[in-house]
């Protein structure tokens, strides 16, 4: 939540809440921590998703009216 514009992460986590449109509540796997991410339609690429889903999200860190999201690039499944 604290990485600059335009950084580049790799997170591990949940899917917890759909907060419509194409944002979502992402909760990290090795801490309570969430944040809000933005996954567009074609980044599911028929992965199905609920809480207990581990995913890994690869995406940029955007910021819109003082708070940080992720715009999600890359999502995939964990195994």
């Amino acid at each position: 939540k604290r990485m600059s514009e335009d950084s580049m992460v790799t997170l591990t986590g949940y899917i917890v809440e759909s907060l419509g449109k194409e944002m979502y509540l992402f909760k990290t796997a090795d801490s309570s921590d969430t944040i809000e991410v933005e996954i567009e339609a074609e980044e599911w690429r028929n992965i199905t998703a609920d809480d207990k889903t581990l995913l890994k999200i690869v995406g940029e860190v955007d910021s819109e009216w003082g708070s940080n999201y992720i715009e999600v690039e890359f999502l995939k499944l964990v195994q």
